[in-house]
């Protein structure tokens, strides 16, 4: 009974980010603005995803070192951003995943910087990984479960919302992905 809720639950968001997909793709995204602290946003993401951490015996750390995190975002897209890019730490991190979330101010924006120490993304992948529905084709990525729009939504949203996001990865050393939101003034 147990796995078939998780799958259920599983199956209901990745239906949620095919439509949501849908509709960032037609130009029809209706992002409602406001300003958010984004720290706060992101400590309730940590600590509702760092139970799926500890059942593997990982760790998931925090250093919120910005000291200005208010921007003008959708709250309910920004927190699909931060569980998009927790949860790809997470699958991609073979046994005990060890993730870490930074956040940090650059010239009038706020990054935030998911990395983990997991299989890694190949130079010539890294090219790729944006595009909706592209996967991994090496190693044993084959078990993990997903359809290929997770980053596809990440990089439209945050531009959507006037940032960027950046990957930086090695095979087998792990990989650190930046968002950057410019600051509220």
């Amino acid at each position: 009974a147990g796995v078939i809720f998780d799958e259920n639950k599983r199956l209901k968001t990745q239906v949620e980010r095919v439509l949501q997909i849908a509709t960032v793709e037609r130009g029809e995204i209706k992002l409602k603005f406001k300003e958010i602290d984004a720290h706060e946003i992101l400590a309730e993401c940590i600590k509702n995803f760092d139970v799926q951490i500890l059942e593997r015996n990982g760790e998931l750390s925090s250093f919120f070192r910005a000291d200005r995190s208010i921007i003008h975002a959708d709250r309910a897209h920004l927190v699909n951003v931060f569980n998009n890019l927790m949860d790809n730490a997470n699958k991609y991190s073979p046994e005990q995943p060890n993730i870490t979330v930074i956040t940090q101010n650059h010239n009038g924006s706020l990054q935030v910087v998911f990395s983990d120490r997991g299989i890694g993304i190949n130079k010539d992948d890294q090219k790729h990984i944006f595009k909706k529905f592209h996967r991994l084709q090496s190693g044993d990525v084959h078990d993990v479960k997903g359809f290929g729009i997770g980053l596809f939504y990440v990089k439209r949203v945050v531009e959507e919302m006037g940032g960027g996001v950046t990957v930086s990865s090695s095979v087998q050393e792990g990989s650190s992905f930046t968002v950057e939101f410019p600051l509220a003034i």
